[in-house]
């Protein structure tokens, strides 16, 4: 393990503890999106509510891969690099996110537009929720890797017949 930082916290760790720390921002931004919801027209409903589950399916899986780390701690190595890709795109949208839905100098219609708008166009044309769908499925796949060496140690070696 590298140690990182002035209190020589290893790599690993650093990344793990982003992941809850992360999750929890994330529940904190889909329950704004579900109060900003609240407030909007019935024909916006439906993009935030993807939006919102998408994010609070992030911030299971976040969790999730923190709490399979724990046993699964000799494989944490093969998987940091990939998460600390991973973990700042998380961030910033959850930060961009937070950023729109806070401007109280626009209204909550033209907030909701912009947001969905400008994201989507950073993005190359991917609607807001599929970027979560996106992370989530890396997410997912890094939760494979993870408990994936532990199955696989179990099977008896293959034998190639003479």
């Amino acid at each position: 393990m590298e140690p990182v930082g002035p209190a020589n916290i290893p790599i690993e760790t650093h990344l793990l503890v982003g992941c809850c720390r992360e999750a929890d921002r994330a529940n904190v931004v889909s329950r704004g999106l579900d109060q900003l919801r609240a407030v909007l027209p019935e024909s916006f409903h439906s993009h935030l509510i993807a939006l919102a589950e998408e994010i609070r399916v992030s911030s299971r899986l976040m969790r999730g891969l923190a709490d399979c780390s724990q046993m699964h701690i000799g494989r944490v190595p093969f998987m940091t690099g990939y998460l600390n890709v991973l973990l700042p795109c998380i961030s910033r949208s959850l930060d961009d996110i937070t950023t729109y839905y806070e401007d109280k100098t626009l209204s909550r219609e033209i907030r909701w537009r912009k947001m969905y708008n400008k994201m989507t166009e950073e993005a190359g044309g991917l609607p807001l929720p599929q970027r979560f769908v996106l992370y989530n499925h890396f997410l997912s796949l890094l939760k494979q890797l993870l408990i994936r060496y532990i199955h696989t140690r179990l099977l008896p070696p293959l034998r190639c017949p003479l």
